[in-house]
């Protein structure tokens, strides 16, 4: 092989995992379960507007990231790696992120 051919692949062996690491997408259809799944600690965030608590008081819950008030949300359970919605609906839709890992629900 040449130089530039062992540079290109280099490059690329390199580029590629990097621009796809930690992103994940799913689509889901109304009332389907979907787990959102992060190997990462800390708080898990909605469309960075919400924050899913672990812990404390409002453990199980979202609450909103200015009120700080609880938002309604029966269909959450905590997962230790995670939180799983058991029956998805539209507001469900969105891009959730816990450390360096995001994901994105789309509700069709």
């Amino acid at each position: 092989m040449t130089f530039p051919t062992i540079f290109l692949l280099t490059i690329l062996l390199f580029l590629i995992p990097t621009s796809y690491c930690g992103t994940l997408t799913q689509i889901a259809k109304i009332g389907e379960r979907v787990e959102v799944l992060t190997f990462e600690t800390g708080p898990l965030t909605k469309d960075d507007k919400y924050t899913f608590n672990f812990s404390g008081p409002n453990r199980g819950f979202f609450t909103d990231d200015k009120t700080k008030k609880r938002l309604l949300g029966s269909n959450l359970q905590i997962k230790e790696n995670g939180l799983i919605i058991t029956k998805v609906t539209k507001n469900d839709a969105g891009w959730y992120q816990r450390g360096a890992t995001a994901f994105t629900l789309i509700v069709e």
